[in-house]
């Protein structure tokens, strides 16, 4: 996942501190081929050149807030949820089936 970063960290629509990075990943499931679903998310320009250290950060945050919301709507993540969502209620019933099938 480290070089897929440092190959795509131009192509972002934001720049990531290293902890966001790790949070976006774990969201992704640690799935290298759903980050390329930043790629495509766009995101607010906001000039940061002029700007005090606290409002860079509530500037970061807030571009931070929309990435995850983006993500949360995106096809690709949606489908991913729905995916293991299904899986999870499949082996839940596996297994609830079990102690019946050891009898």
């Amino acid at each position: 996942m480290h070089k897929w970063w440092g190959k795509h960290e131009n192509m972002m629509p934001m720049q990531f501190c290293e902890e966001d990075k790790a949070e976006i990943q774990d969201l992704l499931g640690n799935i290298p081929i759903l980050l390329n679903v930043l790629l495509n998310l766009q995101q607010e320009n906001r000039n940061a050149t002029h700007m005090q250290p606290q409002e860079k950060e509530e500037t970061y945050e807030s571009k931070l807030n929309q990435l995850h919301g983006q993500l949360r709507s995106c096809p690709e993540v949606s489908a991913m949820v729905s995916r293991i969502l299904s899986f999870a209620v499949e082996q839940s019933d596996t297994l609830h089936d079990t102690p019946k099938l050891l009898r």
